[in-house]
């Protein structure tokens, strides 16, 4: 990534860690694992990690920026818009999420689509 990309990609990480509830004020149900502490090195971080190996590894020649984007982003919907205890629909809302928040840092349509 360049430099431009490595920091939006922070803010966009912070912007989207804060969506996530706090553990502390999340009861202890079946959703618990959605609060922040746990999601993100739990889940988000060993998926970024993972993108990074692989791209090294098996595809040297991918955009590691668009892979690194849609790995952070990929279940945002679990999260944002939802309205129910449903995960129904997440991959779709993750999308819209992704477009918002990657348009607002001013990504051109181009990136934003490969995301």
């Amino acid at each position: 990534m360049n430099p431009d990309q490595k920091k939006k990609f922070s803010q966009l990480y912070s912007l989207y860690y804060t969506l996530h509830p706090d553990g502390e004020s999340v009861p202890k149900t079946k959703f618990y694992y959605l609060h922040r502490q746990w999601f993100f090195p739990g889940h988000i971080d060993l998926v970024l990690e993972n993108i990074t190996i692989f791209q090294k590894k098996y595809f040297p020649k991918a955009n590691l920026a668009v892979a690194l984007f849609a790995g952070l982003l990929h279940d945002a919907g679990l999260v944002y818009q939802r309205t129910d205890a449903s995960a129904e629909g997440h991959e779709n809302r993750s999308c819209v999420y992704a477009q918002e928040k990657l348009k607002e840092l001013g990504f051109d349509n181009a990136f934003i689509s490969q995301v």
